[in-house]
């Protein structure tokens, strides 16, 4: 059945190139969107790193030399750092957000201690301001804030990279499926061609037989 032939094959066609096709389409989104992604959280993690050393220096510099000028450039900052940890939250799954709060006990000291020693500036007691920045406890607690940052920033890079890994993988096994399928759509043509070809010379035969 010729008409049979060429539905079955259009449909056949359809079906394999759209399919190929809407896979490709997809991946390649997916894959966009995390590279984006990627983009956006390596420049929320090389602020967020600039943010650390920069209180760190304007805590030490307040501490050292008495100006409150310092206090005043850490307090105008800090809701702009605050902002950056919100965003690097949004970004990643709810298990590295979880795994970021784990600094939030070194944080929230590190602020009471920078705080004492604010205070302490203020009231004419430098020294004793000092000994609070330079102490065993402030240090411990801003080693420990660090490195868990740079654990969950590394995680980040390790969740980010996997993710590109797997839309490399899809795209790879989407592209064998198109290659498979070219071949599939290119026979069923021919078949259609082939019953196209024989369609027209039996019909002709029968003309033939017909006139004579």
């Amino acid at each position: 059945n010729l008409l049979g032939t060429i539905t079955v094959t259009i449909a056949g066609s359809l079906l394999l190139a759209g399919t190929s096709t809407w896979n490709i389409w997809t991946i390649y989104n997916g894959f966009q969107s995390t590279v984006t992604r990627q983009f956006e959280l390596e420049k929320i993690a090389g602020t967020l790193i600039h943010d650390d050393e920069f209180f760190t220096s304007t805590t030490w510099l307040l501490a050292y030399s008495g100006d409150l000028k310092w206090e005043k450039r850490y307090q105008d900052y800090l809701p702009t750092s605050l902002e950056t940890q919100k965003q690097l939250l949004a970004k990643v799954t709810p298990e590295l957000a979880a795994e970021a709060k784990k600094t939030d006990a070194s944080a929230n000291k590190l602020f009471e201690l920078e705080k004492q020693a604010f205070n302490l500036i203020k009231q004419g007691k430098q020294q004793a301001a000092f000994a609070i920045i330079s102490g065993k406890e402030y240090t411990t607690q801003k080693q420990l804030f660090s490195e868990g940052n740079k654990q969950v920033l590394a995680k980040v890079e390790q969740s980010i990279q996997a993710e590109l890994r797997n839309y490399q993988q899809k795209l790879f096994i989407s592209m064998i499926f198109a290659g498979v399928t070219l071949p599939l759509l290119l026979g069923s043509w021919l078949l259609v061609w082939a019953a196209v070809r024989d369609y027209i010379r039996d019909r002709q035969a029968s003309l033939i037989a017909i006139e004579q």
